[in-house]
């Protein structure tokens, strides 16, 4: 990666200055950085290449082509992509920089959601797959890590695009799993086509995740994994939550695509009737 010092203690990416490194994935770095071009502060995730791995290549080069049919996409729960650029020996992606954490922190802290926030973050992740659906983006990799609080506009920001694919471009090799196993729908872990209801599946993983503490499906193996969730049904008996808002999670959760919501639109309609059903049974309280 082409890494140049700038000012003693401070390097760059191409034009961004990095102030600090803010997170490490599987493949990739993150770095608060600066556009040296217009002093905006921004994330820049940044992924190596080991130039004889063909195949590790061929992955960032659709990796980069998905960043510019998101960069397209303007909602206000999406991340805005900015920049995206190839280099002989890694890539990068340029976004805003969030300030605030990722849902996965909440795991960590052992702070799980309230009704309130499960549907909060509901809605709007459901008017960001919205909108990339329309698009014809699937993101592909759904999970807390990947849902973003934004403290400064008290937003839930969906991220990370890198497993997304589109009707614009096939996936490189058939059969192949991108994505979080343990968050991804029965289609996507057998290597199939997928459409938005892989997404929607992959979103019920997540707030169920959020709003216990534990995954609905579990494995010491992949293997074991996958074969949880392509036969096994959630235990959702125990969830003290509104009868809605469990149908709507049973729903979401379903083995076969044509048995789910058709699309998140029609999804997020049934979060909507349940968030109006709650705030009238509320307002009756009082």
């Amino acid at each position: 990666m082409a890494v140049r010092t700038v000012k003693p203690g401070l390097q760059s990416i191409g034009n961004y200055q990095l102030l600090q490194k803010i997170a490490t994935g599987a493949t990739a770095l993150i770095y608060e950085a600066t556009d040296m071009r217009s002093q905006n502060r921004v994330a820049l995730k940044v992924m190596r290449i080991r130039k004889e791995e063909k195949i590790e290549r061929d992955r960032v080069e659709h990796w980069l082509h998905e960043a510019v049919i998101v960069s397209q996409l303007d909602h206000d729960n999406i991340v805005k992509i900015h920049d995206a650029e190839m280099l002989d020996d890694g890539a990068y992606i340029a976004m805003d920089y969030i300030s605030g954490y990722p849902m996965s922190l909440r795991l960590r802290k052992q702070e799980y959601l309230t009704v309130g926030e499960c549907i909060r973050i509901s809605k709007a992740m459901l008017r960001a797959l919205s909108v990339a659906h329309g698009h014809g983006v699937i993101h592909g990799d759904i999970k807390p890590a990947n849902i973003m609080y934004d403290v400064v506009n008290e937003i839930y920001i969906l991220t990370d695009f890198g497993a997304a694919y589109s009707k614009h471009m096939e996936r490189q090799t058939e059969n192949t799993i991108v994505g979080t196993p343990a968050y991804m729908s029965p289609e996507q872990l057998a290597g199939k086509k997928l459409d938005g209801r892989s997404d929607l599946f992959s979103l019920a993983v997540t707030l169920y995740h959020l709003l216990t503490g534990y995954q609905p499906f579990s494995g010491n193996s992949l293997p074991e994994l996958k074969r949880n969730i392509l036969a096994d049904e959630p235990d959702l008996n125990h969830l003290t939550l509104p009868v809605g808002i469990v149908e709507v999670l049973i729903k979401a959760l379903q083995k076969k695509p044509y048995m789910r919501f058709a699309d998140a639109q029609q999804m997020l309609i049934s979060v909507e009737y349940c968030e109006s059903q709650l705030r009238e049974r509320m307002q009756k309280q009082v």
